[in-house]
């Protein structure tokens, strides 16, 4: 009987397929998911118009707003094994996040959201009649707390 190669058999959980897919998916940013993350972000952004919003508790959360926005670039990098990073390039300068966590299962292990969110973001993708959206809660190196929302512009489109 032939020997299998088992370290060339992965199989990627439920969790992954669906972040791959165009369903709606939310959770922690993770070193097992955080180049998936950047490909879904690179087939929103592709060619679309978006405005990047955030708001940061450090400032009051007065939001910063940037409309009009293209993605220039979009690199998922493993800057350390226990540190990938997403950086986003566009026309106005440059946004990211870290990924700290290896799974879903160690963040959730941190024992409360916002434990889990000092190491790493916890981010959603939405899809609904008003378009589509990226959003990541994380806390920022000085400790503040940061929302961030990309939302794809649809312009010249019928009111909806």
């Amino acid at each position: 009987m032939a020997e299998t190669d088992k370290s060339a058999a992965t199989t990627e959980s439920p969790d992954l397929r669906r972040l791959k897919g165009d369903r709606d998916w939310s959770g922690y940013l993770t070193l097992d998911n955080f180049e998936a993350v950047a490909d879904r972000l690179r087939k929103l952004l592709d060619g679309h118009p978006y405005t990047w919003v955030a708001c940061n508790e450090g400032f009051g959360y007065r939001p910063e707003v940037r409309p009009g926005l293209l993605m220039e670039k979009v690199a998922a990098t493993l800057l350390a094994p226990d540190h990938g990073h997403i950086t986003v390039a566009d026309t106005y300068g440059v946004w990211g996040l870290s990924a700290h966590w290896p799974t879903r299962a160690d963040a959730y292990a941190a024992g409360s959201y916002d434990e889990a969110i000092k190491r790493g973001a916890h981010v959603a993708f939405k899809s609904d009649r008003y378009g589509e959206q990226f959003s990541a809660e994380h806390f920022a190196p000085t400790g503040s707390r940061l929302y961030w929302t990309v939302a794809v512009e649809h312009r010249g489109e019928a009111e909806l």
